[in-house]
């Protein structure tokens, strides 16, 4: 996969105001570019005391407990780990998967960015998850 092919070459020149970003949030993550260079994305703490994400300085339609591990897939889809009425999940460009777990972590996706999985725990048993769909079978340990 060609991660340039999409580029926008003709701007030499873009900006995204993230120093205004202090001024809306009780704190700011570290920034992790989108692997096109066109998004910039931070985990924020928000003054109600959620947690969201800000993508050139839009925030996620969705708030949570927690989110953690924010990570651009390759085809430029933001992820990260988010906790919801104390169950974690995976969140996709602001949209929380279904499926809920005790614990999540290590999410990996496909060469393109088409297919995600992540790690769960759930009830003292193993599994992986899937594009939402968590596998039935499950481990004593992983």
């Amino acid at each position: 996969m060609n991660r340039t092919a999409n580029w926008d070459w003709d701007n030499p020149d873009k900006r995204i105001e993230i120093g205004l970003w202090g001024n809306r949030f009780e704190w700011i993550e570290e920034f992790h570019a989108s692997p096109d260079g066109e998004k910039i994305a931070a985990v924020v703490k928000q003054a109600d005391e959620t947690f969201s994400v800000c993508v050139n300085g839009q925030i996620w339609p969705s708030a949570f407990e927690k989110v953690w591990h924010l990570k651009f897939a390759p085809d430029d889809r933001l992820t990260a780990l988010v906790c919801e009425d104390g169950l974690w999940t995976l969140g996709v460009d602001g949209t929380a998967w279904n499926s809920r777990f005790d614990f999540v972590w290590n999410p990996m996706f496909s060469k393109d960015g088409n297919r995600i999985a992540i790690a769960f725990q759930q009830g003292l048993k193993y599994g992986m998850a899937v594009d939402d769909t968590p596998w039935e079978r499950r481990f004593a340990n992983m």
